[in-house]
């Protein structure tokens, strides 16, 4: 029995299932692929037609070993001039891809990668004119590709350089010219091309006349498309438009579309880095190249909804973990013959917010909430990596403003989705320090307040307090008066910021709720002056109270230990709200029984969290904070133990706590304070501080100076 006939016997008969195992020489299922192979690789032993058949056989082979082997008489079929056995092959070589082992597809990976981009090359000329076989082909190869980025890490360097530039044809294939505003800015840059004004290489992309088409005679890619057309015809029936079935060319572009989307993301994913340099391709640099296809035109103009999302997830990965690269961006003020590399950062920062800003305010986006919900989640995360504070144009407040409707939707998920947004570019604005004035802070906190209504779902909640802790932070240092403003835009009859947050913190059953209650009430606490009314009502006090009871540990069976850690609230954000809260109450009596509870709170953190160095810094803050209130002497045991933890530890605001709490120190810490007042002179004069503890070491100094003046001369 001959390959063919072979072949047929398997597709025909019930061992389809059975698993073929190649490292068996001697076994008849073994020689069968082998023979199919050989068979695969002669030119002369089987004709296109029945190479089909071998094909479809090696497809429907479990295999276990020997996939060096197929891949070796596959791969170049497809390259092969008919387009039927060209989709088989490429269905054989997907299934490899997707099951074999990581060392033979790493093998191949070069190889694949090169042949499918020749095999792909001509397609784009051909497939307007061509049978749905080829456009199912093309989906397929980009399907390997995908798989292959998946499976294969790292990538070899060619394959790397190979794929960007392949990807971007198919991207955008069969898309019309690209209209409307996600191009660019409609009032910036000059002229539209066509006009006296234009002139130069920028005159060819602004051309509106349509060149006219003609058939390229005598080349290989006219000789192709004529056979794939003479196959279409007369070729066998796996091709859909030989079986009646009415052929769809604006569906399989939009499937090609989907496919090249999906390898995209997936290739960003797996090594963001690895296309900043090809960024051009996808994303505007320029609002001057108003004709150029970029991911979002595909958002904008798109027919397909599943392109449209896909291409949402593409722009949100290739921007993850961008943040240090595009802190080179920054806007420039003049026109230049050469573009740097910052520049062009710089507009496509821009571009970013112009096309993400517009879209929002797209009916499309408003009609379709999945659409709008993508939208908001590639908001956020340009939010996070754009480089605020070295723009000059107000990008934060022109995405802000187009995100803030979101809050007042009746949907949960968009209201908690702009929350997300709104969050990311409060952060992004304190962290990079702009100097751009942003005069939406407080609409953000007028406009969160609906969230915090206590008949909201959790997560809402959660993410409207999580947006007055982000504005409080980033406004509240250069702003003395917003804290009392974001108060008075919050704060009704019957509802209390400062109280309802304690009181979530209190009680509230979710521990979402409760970390990001805690984390605002933190920054109302260090808003001072205008909460220092509070000290009159007690207010302070109360919170404190209801921290420690929620630090203090709790004895529970084994059974129970894991949902009551769960339910306890995130230790660095609490403590740090402790410090805030303690700070609120320096110079105040404290009742010992109270002060007992936060000396043995402290000393249980600080044994049980050693390497959080956070948490070790407010622990302490917030001990020193009521032990230069006077009230030590209801615990004498716990203020040694506390002492000597505090000059043990390596981290210099640590020791600052100590020496804070000055005189109500122990008699017996002034000599250990005399020796950490040395090794910290010799640590700073030896270059051994780091520079983020620089400041910490020498206000160390000046402070363990003052206080060994104050102390008695016997203790010296």
């Amino acid at each position: 029995m001959n390959a063919l006939d072979s072949a047929r016997a398997w597709l025909a008969g019930p061992s389809t299932s059975v698993s073929v195992d190649l490292s068996q020489s001697t076994g008849p299922s073994g020689d069968l692929v082998e023979a199919w192979c050989e068979a695969l690789e002669e030119r002369e032993a089987l004709r296109s037609e029945d190479k089909e058949a071998v094909v479809r056989a090696l497809t429907s082979c479990r295999l276990i070993q020997g996939h060096d082997r197929v891949f070796e008489s596959t791969i170049p079929l497809l390259l092969d001039p008919l387009p039927s056995l060209r989709l088989q092959a490429a269905a054989c070589v997907l299934q490899l891809v997707s099951t074999a082992p990581v060392s033979p597809v790493q093998s191949y990976a070069l190889s694949l990668v090169v042949t499918v981009s020749r095999a792909l090359g001509p397609l784009p000329y051909q497939l307007p004119s061509a049978s749905s076989t080829l456009h199912r082909f093309t989906s397929t190869c980009l399907r390997i590709l995908n798989s292959l980025v998946l499976k294969v890490h790292p990538l070899p360097p060619d394959a790397r350089a190979v794929l960007p530039p392949l990807l971007a044809t198919w991207v955008y294939y069969g898309t019309s010219p690209v209209s409307g505003v996600s191009s660019a800015a409609a009032g910036r840059g000059r002229p539209s091309a066509g006009t006296p004004l234009s002139f130069g290489v920028m005159s060819a992309f602004g051309s509106t006349v349509n060149a006219p088409t003609r058939r390229r005679r005598g080349s290989m890619a006219s000789n192709t498309s004529s056979r794939a057309s003479s196959a279409s015809r007369t070729g066998p029936a796996s091709d859909s438009e030989d079986d009646g079935r009415r052929y769809n060319s604006r569906r399989d572009s939009a499937l090609i579309r989907l496919d090249a989307l999906v390898c995209l993301r997936s290739l960003a994913l797996a090594g963001p880095r690895l296309l900043h340099a090809h960024w051009q391709l996808f994303l505007a640099d320029s609002p001057h190249l108003r004709t150029r296809h970029t991911l979002f035109s595909l958002v904008e103009n798109d027919a397909s909804h599943s392109v449209r999302l896909r291409a949402c997830a593409a722009i949100d990965a290739l921007l993850d973990e961008s943040a240090p690269y595009l802190s080179l961006a920054e806007d420039r003020s003049t026109s230049s013959s050469f573009t740097s590399l910052s520049a062009k950062l710089g507009e496509t920062v821009s571009e970013l917010h112009l096309a993400l800003s517009s879209l929002l305010r797209s009916p499309s986006a408003a009609v379709s909430e999945d659409l709008r919900l993508a939208l908001l989640a590639l908001a956020a995360g340009v939010a996070q990596n754009s480089p605020y504070g070295r723009m000059k144009r107000a990008l934060a407040q022109q995405l802000a403003s187009a995100v803030l409707p979101d809050l007042d939707r009746p949907s949960q998920d968009v209201a908690v989705a702009a929350a997300a947004v709104l969050t990311a570019i409060a952060r992004r604005y304190a962290s990079t320090s702009s100097s751009q004035a942003f005069d939406y802070w407080d609409e953000l906190v007028a406009a969160s307040a609906p969230l915090l209504e206590e008949t909201r779902a959790a997560a809402v909640q959660g993410a409207g307090w999580t947006l007055i802790a982000s504005v409080a932070r980033a406004m509240g240092p250069r702003d003395c008066a917003l804290p009392g403003r974001a108060l008075s835009a919050v704060a009704t009859s019957t509802f209390d910021p400062w109280r309802a947050a304690v009181a979530l913190v209190a009680k509230d059953p979710s521990s979402l709720v409760r970390d990001a209650a805690c984390r605002a009430l933190g920054l109302l606490a260090k808003s001072e002056p205008p909460l220092v009314s509070r000290k009159q009502d007690h207010a302070p006090a109360e919170a404190v109270r209801v921290l420690l009871g929620a630090l203090t540990p709790v004895e529970c069976d084994v059974e129970v230990q894991e949902g009551v850690q769960a339910a306890q609230l995130a230790t660095s954000a609490a403590f740090w709200t402790l410090a805030n809260c303690c700070d609120l109450l320096a110079g105040h009596d404290w009742p010992a029984a109270d002060a007992t509870q936060l000396l043995s709170v402290t000393l249980d953190s600080l044994a049980r969290e050693p390497g959080d160095e956070q948490v070790r810094w407010n622990a302490a803050l917030a001990a020193s904070s009521l032990l230069a209130a006077g009230a030590l002497s209801c615990a004498p045991l716990l203020l040694a133990s506390l002492s000597s933890v505090l000059l043990s530890d390596t981290s210099f605001k640590a020791l600052l706590s100590a020496a804070h709490a000055g005189s109500q120190l122990p008699g017996s810490t002034a000599l250990a304070l005399g020796e950490v007042l040395q090794q910290v002179r010799l640590d700073l004069d030896g270059g051994r501080v780091p520079l983020r503890e620089q400041g910490h070491a020498e206000r160390l100094i000046v402070q363990l100076t003052s206080l060994r003046d104050l102390l008695p001369p016997v203790l010296l």
